[in-house]
């Protein structure tokens, strides 16, 4: 006999909330990172208000889309989907930007901004490697 739905539930929820963890940490060391060099870069010195606020941002957001499954999709073969994924990572991280006190504009912009780059640069990729498998250069 196979595991109850109770048990089933359970398992997934435990599953889903390892997902947002990993998520969190990742993101959030990424961004305390980013930060740190950003700030000490910009002007030698570290708010360390400002650090939380960015490392705080980062995790829920990465936590979220970890967690909610959006990371899944974002490597997704089809186009639609992956759409999907963006625009519903760009609506994460507009909504976190409206919780740290800034637009949901700004936020949700920056997200889809991100995805599009990233659309962007696996594309060149997958063109380059294309191109030094055959041998070929592009020329105008």
């Amino acid at each position: 006999m196979g595991p109850s739905a109770a048990q089933q539930g359970a398992s997934a929820g435990a599953a889903t909330g390892g997902s947002f963890v990993v998520g969190a940490v990742k993101a959030g060391g990424i961004a305390a990172a980013s930060s740190t060099a950003m700030q000490i870069a910009g002007t030698g010195s570290l708010d360390f208000g400002q650090l939380v606020k960015t490392t705080l941002s980062g995790a829920l957001t990465g936590g979220l889309v970890q967690g909610l499954g959006i990371a899944q999709n974002l490597g997704s073969a089809s186009v639609s989907t992956r759409v999907m994924a963006m625009t519903a990572q760009a609506t994460v991280q507009g909504a976190n930007q409206e919780v740290m006190g800034g637009r949901f504009r700004d936020g949700f912009t920056s997200g889809m901004a991100s995805g599009l780059a990233a659309e962007i640069t696996q594309a060149l990729g997958k063109m380059a490697a294309q191109s030094s498998c055959t041998g070929s250069t592009a020329r105008p």
